[in-house]
């Protein structure tokens, strides 16, 4: 599981963690301290949403947040989004969990700069007193203003 070319790791229902790819290890230490990162559960205890997706997990729920803010140990903030998906033996208890985390800043920094230039651009629009009309190339209207109407 160390090349596995994501951040992904198997835990026991305790939290003992099992296996960790490379990625894994190197955000874990991104994110929490050396004494948290002993145990899954010690890693999560100051997050309160991270603890109850985990006890849905060992309920044999599969959990996930498609953007989820996370604090790092130096004091920034990145995005992720997280997976956590029941480990269940071959006998169908449940006996641990796999968990994988993507860091997704970049995009969502892009997305959030797009909605502040969209914002900033119809502002300026409606600001404008004449109409303004937009086609696009096969003549359909695709923007207007409020003095257009």
């Amino acid at each position: 599981m160390e090349h596995v070319p994501i951040a992904i790791a198997l835990v026991d229902k305790h939290g003992a963690f099992l296996a960790r790819s490379a990625r894994w290890q190197e955000l874990q230490s991104k994110l929490f301290t050396k004494w948290q990162s002993r145990n899954f559960l010690l890693s999560i205890s100051s997050r309160e949403d991270w603890t109850a997706a985990f006890k849905r997990v060992l309920r044999g729920e599969t959990v996930r947040r498609d953007e989820d803010t996370l604090l790092m140990v130096a004091g920034t903030k990145e995005y992720a989004k997280w997976e956590a998906r029941p480990w269940i033996s071959r006998n169908g208890t449940v006996e641990g969990g796999v968990l994988s985390i993507a860091l997704i800043t970049e995009q969502v920094q892009a997305r959030k700069r797009a909605e502040e230039q969209s914002e900033f651009f119809n502002a300026v629009l409606e600001s404008i007193d004449n109409g303004i009309v937009a086609c696009d190339a096969d003549g359909r209207l695709t923007m207007f203003n409020a003095r257009t109407r």
